[in-house]
This record gives structure tokens, C-alpha cells and sequence, in this order.
């Protein structure tokens, strides 16, 4: 072999080298797509399901920096159009005008108008990058239930975008990419919180249907949607007469109407069954980890005390 053809050979092997080795680089540094199915990267609250697809949303303006001033309403108009699309809600309306309102005003919007839920916003970071910097956007959004003004989630969502930078290597050279742009990032924030009002966790899937049921009951009553709840509630006594968890929220809900009578018959049909199981969830602390016949003791002893109080009719 004469050195001419060695050089030859060499030169193919070098550039068989770098197009393998330039292939490689190029699925990892241009690949822009997600996983599959990402969520926010702070969850800070969320419910075990979204209980409330039939109410209606309001969405306002996000704050954002000032610079940005215009970018908070696009991001909650985003947001608004993906949910739209998705049906997760009953139905959702945008309010641009309504920009740098105190939370309360926002409340009293809804309230006036008759919605369920508001979706409020912040654009913390909103940078376009370049060839050689990166972009990047940062957001967070809280959802309320406007009856009872909790909180019903709250997520923050952060994307940052890579340049593919320019290659020259020995033979031939590549061309460079700018970042993604923040309106992309943006977007893939804004898929990201829709997801999260999508999930299911897997508690609430292992629950049989009779116990769903009972959750999405108990999550309307604490919700203060009172005839949901009920709902929810009698059609688990339609499967089951017998369940203790229907009876005794049942019997808090008459509590709470103010019908004693009825109550009292929900608490002593609990009394009666005598179940075991340890209640997890209760609106007053003093309900946690004690038996669901304990809890039904404890409301029927407070209705005969209040029974008590009341003054007689002349």
C-alpha cells in the first residue's frame, strides 16, 4: 500500500468518524421536544383528581416584568385557549381588561358573574435567547375556589432553551441555531400546567367506584358545593345503603342546613353499623385518625348539647 491510498483511507475513516460523532451531537442538541406527559416542576398544591370539570373559569392577565408588560395576558390568553380546547372545565372565559387587580376585586368579579373557579398568574422570568445564550421563562399560576377562596392548585413551571452552537470541525463545518424562542417556551409551560389539571394520582385510581364517589362528594362538600355533594353522596346509597362514609357526611351536611333531625338519623345509622375505619380527611382536626362510629358519637353528642342550649317554644 503506497502512501497515497493510506492518506485516502484515513480521510474516509475521519470523516465516517465525524459524521457518526456530528449525528449523535445533532439528536441531542436540536432535539427540543419534552417527555411525554410533564408536569410543573413545583406542585406546591393539587387535589388527588380535578373534582370540579363542570364548573366555570374565569382567567385574568398574569402579572409580568414590566418590560414584559403585555406578555401576561397572552400567557393567561394561552392558557384559556388550551383549556378551552382540552374541555377540563365546563367552560372558561378570558378577561383582558382586567389587569393588576387585587385579588379580592377578582373574587367579587367572579362572584358577580357567577363563576366557580379563577385562574390568576406571574411571568417571573421571560428572556429570549440567541445564538448564544439561552432563552428562558418562568411562571406560576394559582387556581381558587371562589366560594371558599382556598386555594385549589398551585404549580410553577420553568423552561430554558438551548442555542445548538456552530461546529467546525476538519473537513466541513455546521451551521448554528438560535433558542427556542420565549413564546415557545412559553407554550410548553402553559401545556404543563394543563396536564396537571388532567392528572389522576394513582390513590384515587385504586379506589373502587362506590369510594370514588364518596371522595368526589366529600371534595364538593368542602367545596361548599352542597347539592353536588349530595348528589355524589346519595347515588353511593343507591349502590351501597350501607356505606358509613355517605351517611356521616351526609349527616355534617344537615348538620350544617341546620336539620337536626335528619343529621341525628344519618349519625345513628353510622352508630349502628359500628365500622372501624380510620377517617383521613375531616374539616375539623379533631375527626383525624379516629373510627368513622367514633366521629358519628362525637356529632350526635354535640347535636344533643346544642339541642340543649336552644331555648324552648312558647
Amino acid at each position: 500500500m503506497d502512501v497515497s491510498t493510506s492518506k485516502i483511507k484515513s480521510a474516509v475513516l475521519l470523516i465516517t468518524f465525524l459524521i457518526s460523532a456530528w449525528g449523535c451531537a445533532s439528536l441531542q442538541e436540536h432535539s427540543q421536544d419534552k417527555p411525554a406527559g410533564k408536569l410543573p416542576e413545583q406542585i406546591h398544591v393539587q387535589p388527588k383528581t380535578n373534582y370540579f370539570n363542570t364548573s366555570r373559569v374565569m382567567i385574568f392577565p398574569f402579572e409580568a416584568p414590566k418590560n414584559y408588560s403585555s406578555v401576561g395576558a397572552s400567557a393567561a390568553n394561552m392558557l384559556a385557549m388550551k383549556l378551552i380546547n382540552s374541555k377540563i372545565f365546563y367552560s372558561v372565559i378570558f378577561k383582558p381588561e382586567t389587569v393588576n387587580q387585587k385579588l379580592e376585586t377578582l373574587f367579587q368579579i367572579a362572584e358577580q358573574e357567577e363563576y366557580d373557579i379563577i385562574i390568576t398568574g406571574r411571568i417571573l422570568n421571560y428572556l429570549s435567547g440567541t445564538t448564544y445564550q439561552n432563552s428562558r421563562v418562568d411562571e406560576e399560576i394559582k387556581i381558587y375556589n371562589v366560594k371558599t377562596k382556598k386555594v385549589l392548585w398551585h404549580a410553577s413551571a420553568a423552561e430554558v432553551g438551548k442555542p445548538v452552537p456552530e461546529r467546525d470541525y476538519y473537513i466541513f463545518q455546521t451551521e448554528g441555531k438560535e433558542s427556542p424562542s420565549a413564546t415557545a417556551l412559553l407554550a410548553e409551560n402553559t401545556d404543563k400546567f394543563v396536564r396537571m389539571l388532567q392528572w389522576t394520582s394513582p390513590q384515587f385510581s385504586a379506589l373502587t367506584e362506590e369510594m370514588k364517589l364518596v371522595d368526589l362528594g366529600y371534595n364538593h362538600m368542602e367545596a361548599q358545593n352542597t347539592e353536588k355533594a349530595k348528589h355524589y353522596f346519595n347515588q353511593v346509597l343507591k349502590v351501597n345503603p350501607e356505606n358509613p362514609y355517605a351517611l356521616l357526611d351526609l349527616g355534617v351536611i344537615f348538620e350544617r342546613e341546620g336539620n337536626v333531625a335528619a343529621a341525628a338519623a344519618m349519625y345513628q345509622r353510622v352508630i349502628n353499623l359500628n365500622p372501624d375505619d380510620i377517617v383521613t380527611e375531616s374539616s375539623r382536626p379533631s375527626g383525624l385518625d379516629r373510627t368513622l362510629s367514633e366521629v358519628a358519637r362525637d356529632n350526635m353528642n354535640r347535636l344533643g348539647a346544642a339541642a340543649e342550649t336552644m331555648p324552648e317554644k312558647e
